[in-house]
C-alpha cells in the first residue's frame, strides 16, 4: 500500500448544523477573517464580527454576495447566519415574482 499526502487548492465550504445556542455562530466567528450576513439578529453576547448591512431580503443578500465575490477585501470567511432565514427570503422572493400566494401553489416540484 502506498500513501501520499493530498492537498486541496480550493477553499473549504463548511455547514455547521445544530440546535439553537450550541455555539455555531461563535465557532464560525473564529474562522479566518470573517464577515457575516446576519439574517437573524441572534449574535451571541460577547461575540463581535464585521456584518454586512441591508441583508433583510433575498435581493439584499444576493447584492451582498455579488459585492463580496467581486471584492472580498481582507475577508477570508463568509458566514451566513442562518440558512433557514435565507430559505424564507428565497421563498418570499419566488412567490412574489410569480404572483403565488405560497410555494405550494404551483404543481409539485415547480416551486
Amino acid at each position: 500500500m502506498e500513501i501520499q499526502r493530498a492537498t486541496s487548492n480550493r477553499a473549504p465550504i463548511v455547514t455547521i448544523y445544530g440546535a439553537e445556542g450550541r455555539g455555531k455562530t461563535t465557532l464560525a466567528c473564529k474562522f479566518p477573517k470573517p464577515v457575516a450576513l446576519l439574517l437573524e439578529r441572534g449574535l451571541p453576547r460577547g461575540v463581535t464580527v464585521d456584518a454586512v448591512e441591508g441583508t433583510d431580503s433575498f435581493e439584499g443578500v444576493m447584492a451582498a454576495l455579488r459585492d463580496i465575490y467581486a471584492d472580498p477585501g481582507e475577508y477570508r470567511t463568509l458566514i451566513i447566519d442562518t440558512i433557514d432565514m435565507l430559505e424564507a427570503y428565497l421563498l418570499e422572493y419566488v412567490c412574489a415574482k410569480n404572483n403565488w400566494p405560497n410555494i405550494e401553489k404551483p404543481a409539485y416540484g415547480k416551486g
